[in-house]
């Protein structure tokens, strides 16, 4: 038992040594992440687009121009727990058709 214990106390701190590396690393170039967008329903069906309020009609118009870009953006979807399912439904037939 006593040469178990020499052993590990003589092998553990030679695991626990790090080694350190000068190599150069090269990375590709960093890629600036796309714009969020934050669209959110509220219970009386109220949009807003980055915390404005929008009207249906005038959404369609803005998605399309937001879909042309390049990154397009990430869009971030928050509903209410209270909004109807009907109203969630429109908004999301609105932006599949635009963009």
């Amino acid at each position: 038992m006593l040469v178990l214990s020499i052993i590990f106390i003589i092998t553990i701190p030679s695991q626990t040594h790090a080694v350190r590396s000068t190599t150069r690393h090269t990375t590709a170039p960093l890629t600036t992440p796309p714009e969020v967008i934050d669209l959110s329903i509220d219970f009386d069906g109220t949009l807003q687009w980055n915390r404005e309020r929008w009207i249906a009609t005038t959404m369609q118009s803005y998605i399309s121009h937001e879909a042309a870009k390049n990154p397009q953006p990430e869009v971030h979807i928050a509903v209410d727990k209270f909004s109807k399912y009907e109203i969630v439904a429109q908004t999301w037939r609105i932006y599949s058709t635009a963009a």
